[in-house]
């Protein structure tokens, strides 16, 4: 029926070839028949005739996105919504390619719009989610709800600020501890932000608390921020929360070095001032269940830990967590002291306190604000929210530990990225 009806319309346009919805329904047929060369052929000749047959624009844009096309895509669905901005389709579409391009900002508008034109088309709901769970990862609420880090901050820069104080945040979020600074007095506070929509989010934060005047937040990367067009003069407060669970994988000490190098004055106080990684070796059973496997009804399954993560991040405070050894400072960073950071590898040599299973090393973070002011998300205090779940380096299978035993454990970072793995026990 489709071969018939296409020889059909090309006789037709053989006849009158000026008909511009002929030609768009012959694209049709051709995308219905999976000849999709002949259809955004078919569909460029309806517009060549008609510019402004919008339905050629969504369907040349529907063939293009098929072929991956998601550049030219775009193009067509946007020269369609300039016609008829009210179908949702056309700006789910445009979400899906724009999200395929790697432009999360359009990607999240086109969603958004669509769910607004027809909240029962979940599609675009999952693909908004989807993009915004991306660009917001879902740690950032419970970091801003958690009272012990927001109290820390809040310390420290009140024993810093003052009325001359100019004040620059690498890592904005929602621009809270910028409005700490400038609720202290601040003269000055200049705040920076990579994601663009998390900036925009804390521009309306900063401006409907009434800190607009007071609060620049630049939509850039620390590194891209420069004296003459964004901060005027040096800084001499930087505060900056851009900790990872394992401290270094946000960049943080390349950011601070590059800081450092051009954006702050020379005796300029750091928020925290130093930042420790902290370990022990752990274990529990009800840890051990969910982060390793052995004899399961009568199977033995222990082969799946071979192909499961290392590290892994430790989401629940319910479980039983054992720390099975003393607590050691692996790496310490002084931020106020020190300029630079090289990678590092050492050998600890770490006394077990407890007898029992052990699974790995637990780690977690410690940040120094000043003499009276220091943080840590211990693991085996319990908080009601946090943005820094511990971090668990697993072995491969739970290794006997007996009392004052002692254990080597490797210890590295590339100033990015830490490791710890067991080497040998006594």
């Amino acid at each position: 029926m489709l071969d018939e009806a296409i020889q059909s319309y090309r006789a037709a346009l053989s006849v009158m070839p000026g008909l511009a919805e002929v030609h768009n329904d012959l694209g049709l047929l051709y995308q219905a028949r999976e000849q999709l060369d002949n259809a955004t052929g078919s569909f460029r000749a309806a517009l060549a005739i008609d510019p402004k047959l919008a339905a050629a624009h969504f369907n040349l844009g529907r063939a293009l996105q098929i072929q991956g096309q998601h550049k030219a895509a775009t193009e067509s669905y946007l020269r369609f919504v300039s016609f008829d901005p009210e179908y949702f389709q056309a700006h789910h579409n445009l979400g899906v390619a724009f999200e395929a391009l790697g432009q999360s900002e359009p990607a999240v508008a086109g969603y958004k719009r669509a769910f607004e034109l027809k909240p029962t088309f979940f599609p675009a709901l999952f693909g908004l989610v989807r993009t915004l769970t991306k660009l917001v990862p879902l740690w950032h609420v419970p970091m801003m709800n958690d009272a012990n880090r927001n109290d820390a901050y809040f310390a420290a820069l009140r024993s810093v600020v003052t009325p001359q104080s100019r004040v620059f945040e690498i890592g904005a979020g929602s621009g809270l501890l910028s409005m700490m600074a400038a609720r202290l007095g601040a003269e000055q506070v200049t705040t920076c932000e990579a994601e663009p929509l998390v900036a925009a989010a804390a521009t309306q934060i900063v401006a409907s608390n009434g800190f607009a005047q007071k609060i620049k937040v630049i939509g850039k990367m620390s590194t891209e921020v420069t004296l003459e067009n964004d901060l005027l003069r040096p800084a001499d407060i930087l505060v900056q929360e851009i900790f990872s669970s394992n401290l270094l994988s946000e960049n943080v000490l390349s950011s601070i070095e590059d800081a450092k190098r051009r954006l702050l004055t020379a005796d300029c106080k750091m928020i925290p001032a130093a930042a420790s990684i902290m370990i022990a070796l752990f274990g529990g059973e009800e840890m051990e269940k969910n982060l390793l496997v052995e004899d399961v009804h009568g199977f033995d399954l222990r082969q799946f830990n071979a192909i499961v993560p290392r590290i892994r991040t430790i989401q629940r405070k319910d479980l039983d967590c054992a720390l099975l050894s003393q607590e050691i400072e692996a790496f310490k960073f002084d931020f106020e002291r020190d300029s630079s950071w090289q990678p590092e590898e050492k050998i600890l040599r770490v006394q077990v306190t407890q007898p029992g299973r052990c699974l790995g090393v637990l780690q977690w973070i410690r940040l120094y604000f000043n003499e009276d002011v220091v943080f840590e998300n211990h693991p085996k205090v319990k908080t009601p929210a946090t943005g820094w779940p511990t971090c668990a380096y697993l072995n491969l299978s739970p290794l006997a530990v007996t009392q004052n035993q002692l254990v080597s454990v490797f210890a590295t970072h590339d100033k990015t990225q830490p490791w710890f793995g067991l080497q040998e026990v006594d």
